[in-house]
C-alpha cells in the first residue's frame, strides 16, 4: 500500500496538469492561440512607356484607410539598377485588417525627396488575406499653374486649378504629396474635398482658408496670391532649338529645350524625349537635375550625341542670352550647348 501512494499522487498531479493546460492557449509556430489573419496586398509598379530611372531613386507605396486616410502600411523600394515593373508587397497589420473594408493604395517614385512619378489613388477592397491588385501605373508628377500659396502657422501649401476632363479640380501640393480635390457643397466660400479622401479638404473664404490634411486640422491660413511673383526667367516661354552640342551636331538631328514656369524642363535629346527640373539659384546661374528619358533606340551616332547632350545638360552651371537672343548653357568643364528660338 505504501509503495502505491507515490504513483497515485503522480497520477493525480498529471490529471491536474492536463486539466490546467486544457484551459490555456497552445503554442504553435511561435505564437499563442489562434491568430487574426493579416492581409497582404501585392502588385507591380510600371509606366505607360519605358523610362530610365535616375540614380538614387526610390519607390514609396502606401495603403491608407478610406475613412480618415491614416497610413496603415507602407513599403520603400530602392530602385538603383532596377527596371520597372517592380513588385511590391504591403503587409497590413492584423489590428488594421477588416475583411470587406475599402482601403486606398498610392505609389510614387522620388529622387532625393523630389517626386518624379505618382499613381492615381486606387481603391483596394480586402476581401482576401492575399489581395493582388495587378499593375499600378505611374505617370509624371506635374504641378499645376499655381496661383496661390496657403500659409497656415508652421504649415504651407500650394493650390491651383487644373482641368480634368469636363471639371475643374483644385490641386493641393504639400512637399512631395499632391492631392486633387473636387468642388463640394458649402454654405459659404469655395470648398474642395480630396478625391476618395474625405479627411483632406481646402475651404477658401476670401483671403483666408481652412485646411484639413489626413484628418489633421491646420491653423487658420492666409491666402497669398502668387500671380505677381518675381519676374519670369528669360529661359521660359517658347521652345529653344539646339544648334550646337560642345562644338558639333549631326546634320538634320533635332534637340530642344522648353523651360516651364513651374520648374520643369523637357524636350527632345536627339533620339528620346526627356523630362527633368531646373532651378536658378542666382542671376545667370542654372542647375539642372538628373531626369528621365524614354528608351527608344536610334543610330549609334545619334545615341552618342544624345548621351553627350544629356551629360552636359546635367552639369550646367551658368546660362547667358546674348544680344542676338542666342542661349548658351555652360557646364563645369566649359562644355557648351547653344540654342535659339
Amino acid at each position: 500500500m505504501t509503495g502505491s501512494q507515490p504513483v497515485c499522487r503522480l497520477m493525480a498531479l498529471l490529471a491536474m496538469t492536463a486539466a490546467t493546460l486544457s484551459g490555456c492557449a497552445v503554442f504553435e509556430g511561435g505564437s499563442y492561440g489562434p491568430q487574426t489573419p493579416t492581409a497582404v496586398v501585392t502588385g507591380d509598379l510600371t509606366f505607360q512607356e519605358r523610362v530610365t530611372l535616375p540614380p538614387d531613386s526610390v519607390a514609396m507605396v502606401d495603403l491608407t484607410s478610406g475613412g480618415d486616410s491614416r497610413v496603415l502600411a507602407e513599403q520603400r523600394l530602392n530602385l538603383d539598377e532596377r527596371q520597372l515593373p517592380v513588385s511590391f508587397s504591403l503587409k497590413l497589420p492584423a489590428a488594421n485588417y477588416v475583411r470587406g473594408v475599402d482601403y486606398v493604395l498610392r505609389a510614387s517614385v522620388l529622387q532625393k525627396g523630389r517626386t518624379l512619378w505618382v499613381s492615381e489613388p486606387m481603391d483596394v477592397r480586402a476581401d482576401h488575406t492575399v489581395q493582388e491588385v495587378g499593375q499600378v501605373m505611374l505617370h509624371p508628377f506635374r504641378q499645376s499653374e499655381f496661383n496661390a500659396k496657403l500659409v497656415c502657422g508652421d504649415h504651407s501649401a500650394l493650390v491651383g486649378l487644373v482641368q480634368n476632363e469636363d471639371q475643374d479640380l483644385m490641386r493641393l501640393t504639400l512637399d512631395d504629396r499632391q492631392f486633387d480635390l473636387r468642388p463640394s457643397v458649402s454654405a459659404s466660400g469655395s470648398r474642395y474635398v480630396a478625391l476618395g479622401l474625405p479627411a483632406t479638404e481646402v475651404w477658401l473664404k476670401g483671403d483666408k482658408a481652412l485646411v484639413t490634411v489626413r484628418n489633421q486640422i491646420w491653423p487658420d491660413c492666409d491666402v497669398v496670391n502668387d500671380n505677381a511673383a518675381a519676374p519670369k526667367s528669360p529661359l521660359m516661354g517658347d521652345m529653344w532649338v539646339v544648334d550646337d552640342i560642345d562644338g558639333e551636331m549631326i546634320d538634320s538631328s533635332r534637340a530642344t529645350l522648353t523651360f516651364q514656369e513651374d520648374g520643369r524642363l523637357n524636350g527632345h535629346a536627339s533620339c528620346n524625349v526627356f523630362n527633368t527640373t531646373y532651378t536658378q539659384p542666382s542671376a545667370g546661374a542654372l542647375t539642372i537635375a538628373k531626369g528621365a528619358a524614354t528608351m527608344m533606340a536610334c543610330s549609334p551616332e545619334l545615341m552618342e550625341q544624345e548621351q553627350r547632350f544629356l551629360e552636359i545638360l546635367q552639369g550646367v552651371q551658368t546660362f547667358e542670352i546674348d544680344e542676338t537672343g542666342e542661349l548658351v548653357l555652360t557646364d563645369g568643364e566649359d562644355r557648351q550647348i547653344v540654342a535659339h528660338r
